[in-house]
Formats: C-alpha cells, structure tokens, sequence
C-alpha cells in the first residue's frame, strides 16, 4: 500500500490508538490528534482488545483513564 492508503486502512488506525493507549493518552486526546469521533476511537480500541483477548482488568484500566479518574486535578 501508498502512503495515504496505509494511513487510512484500519490496520494503521488500531497501531496509532494502540499507541496512544500505551502512551496514556485518553479518548478526548485522540480525537483532538487523530481527527476521529470517540465512538470510532471506542470501536477500535475494542477490536484491539478483541484481538489481544485482553482480560476485563486491562479494561477497567483503560476506562479509568479515559474517564480520567487517574488524572490530578487542577
């Protein structure tokens, strides 16, 4: 695949959102970086978990932070 073809397959998407997860980034920060809705965010990171077979407290991890419980408050 081109360039533009690999940036907009699926594929690439999950591998850039699996990044920023790894990177601790929430759903609101990857819809300002990856110009996504948070409902394709949230299908993606659910196919990632899928793929992964990730178990439900690698889950409640991630939505502790995308809720950004973990986060001080300022």
């Amino acid at each position: 695949m081109e360039g533009d073809q690999a940036r907009g397959s699926g594929l690439f998407l999950q591998r850039e959102i699996l990044q920023c997860l790894e990177s601790g980034h929430s759903v609101s920060d990857m819809n300002k970086m990856l110009f996504l809705s948070p409902f394709t965010i949230r299908n993606y990171i659910s196919e990632i978990y899928a793929k992964t077979r990730s178990r439900q407290s690698d889950r409640s991890d991630y939505d502790r932070k995308g809720k950004g419980l973990d986060r001080p408050k300022t």
